[in-house]
């Protein structure tokens, strides 16, 4: 089992951090500052050590995310559990993947803890 992970150093402190952090071995968040500083290539996993390269320069929002074209912009991770080789079409802000599934409380957790960021 993984240890505990402090939300503060997971999420972006722009909103509620509160998400669950039990067994979360991956999470890359285009908001917090920690996973991505706003340029360059590569956006960091703030649960663990496989991190992601962006291809093809998907352009990056200030608003917290990444605006894939849905024809050349990948993210890429060398480690398969997590992600492969992905293309993206759309608005991309928070990727995360938990070692277990979540109980329904932690689901509404997560999305409670996000309602305000996301507009919901």
């Amino acid at each position: 089992m993984q240890p505990r992970l402090r939300n503060e150093n997971i999420m972006s402190t722009n909103y509620s951090p509160e998400i669950v952090a039990d067994d979360l071995d991956f999470c890359v968040d285009a908001l917090a500052t920690s996973s991505y500083g706003g340029s360059g290539t590569t956006w960091y996993n703030v649960a663990g050590s496989t991190n992601v390269t962006l291809s093809s320069s998907p352009p990056f929002s200030s608003a917290g995310y990444f605006d894939f074209d849905g024809v050349n912009d990948y993210a890429i991770c060398n480690y398969a559990k997590h992600c492969g080789a992905a293309r993206a079409n759309g608005k991309v802000a928070v990727v995360r993947h938990y070692t277990r599934a979540l109980s329904v409380a932690e689901i509404s957790q997560n999305f409670n803890a996000q309602r305000v960021r996301f507009g919901v």
